[in-house]
């Protein structure tokens, strides 16, 4: 038995020990390891067939118009360098771009406001993040709507690479790949493994089934027609994902 072998018993041994200790019952503990077992199956499969094909993201057929909102609270360290990426993003037609300041107690406001190009929205109570961007969904009249967190900072290239999958009329939402900026010690690189496994390995293996339910709230584009469909975003344990 080679070591990539031996690596992989293990790991699974410890996936099923924490399986046990994380549920009450043995019955619970054994289904969600073989559900886990034939899932983790499928996606590995999948992508590496993936892997040998040509993938490209698709051409649009158009560019539809197009608004991006930032919710924001206490986001002074970042908001800034976000909106600078934000702009400086590649599409053929103008594009809106609303920031909500959640009553932010920090200096987020004075930081933007001077920034040409933008709509603030500010809330006088903080209201949370899901709340935060209803209020833009409420009032937007682009067809697609971006939200893109404050402390994120797309490629140029990210609306240009998501815009084509909208092509097909019954897609409601295109997210990314969030990756942690510029990874130096040891617990940000294993954080850099943790974003590749739960935003690219998880979401590509489960889009490939058609079950992809949450989009992540760093950066993901919607149909605005198919948020109001659903009664906009709602609260959940991390605000602000769908």
């Amino acid at each position: 038995m080679g070591l990539r072998s031996i690596l992989g018993v293990l790991a699974f041994v410890a996936f099923v020990a924490v399986s046990v200790m994380a549920f009450k019952t043995f019955d619970t503990a054994l289904l969600f390891t073989v559900s886990s077992a034939l899932f983790i199956t499928q996606a590995a499969i999948y992508l590496m067939a993936l892997e040998h094909a040509d993938v490209k993201d698709p051409k649009p057929l158009r560019y539809p118009t197009l608004t991006i909102m930032v919710p924001a609270y206490n986001a002074a360290g970042t908001i800034v360098r976000s909106l600078e990426h934000i702009k400086a993003m590649k599409y053929p037609q103008p594009f809106k771009i609303i920031v909500i300041d959640d009553a932010s107690k920090d200096d987020t406001y004075e930081k933007i406001k001077g920034m040409k190009g933008i709509k603030i929205i500010r809330n006088k109570k903080n209201a949370g993040k899901a709340a935060s961007q209803n209020q833009v969904i409420k009032i937007v009249d682009t067809e697609l709507l971006a939200n893109i967190d404050s402390d994120t900072f797309p490629d140029a290239d990210a609306l240009m690479k998501t815009v084509g999958y909208f092509n097909e009329e019954k897609t409601g939402a295109v997210t990314v790949l969030i990756l942690p900026d510029k990874p130096k010690n040891w617990l940000q690189k294993v954080q850099l493994f943790e974003y590749y496994n739960a935003f690219g390995f998880w979401h590509k293996a489960i889009a490939s089934l058609r079950g992809m339910y949450v989009t992540p709230g760093p950066m993901t584009v919607y149909r605005t027609e198919a948020l109001r469909d659903v009664g906009f975003i709602a609260q959940v344990a991390d605000d602000g994902a769908l």
